[in-house]
């Protein structure tokens, strides 16, 4: 059974490395060291994370105001 869960993994991995669809941090940089290459995934990491942080944070304040009249309503 493993076997089959690891061909077929593998064969999606073939399929997608043909697309040219990069999956790991490791094939975002074809060459780069090991260690470039994850510090690369942990800065991307940290932008997403920021960039989540930034939209959570505007957008609760734009339905703050609505979500507090709507309590006092209640």
């Amino acid at each position: 059974m493993y076997d089959r869960v690891l061909s077929e993994a593998i064969a999606g991995r073939e399929r997608r490395r043909r697309r040219g669809v990069p999956m790991t941090g490791t094939e975002l940089l074809p060459g780069a060291p090991p260690t470039v290459a994850a510090l690369v995934v942990i800065g991307l990491v940290l932008v997403e994370a920021a960039l989540l942080y930034a939209a959570y944070g505007i957008l609760e304040d734009k339905l703050a105001p609505t979500v507090f009249n709507r309590i006092q309503r209640i």
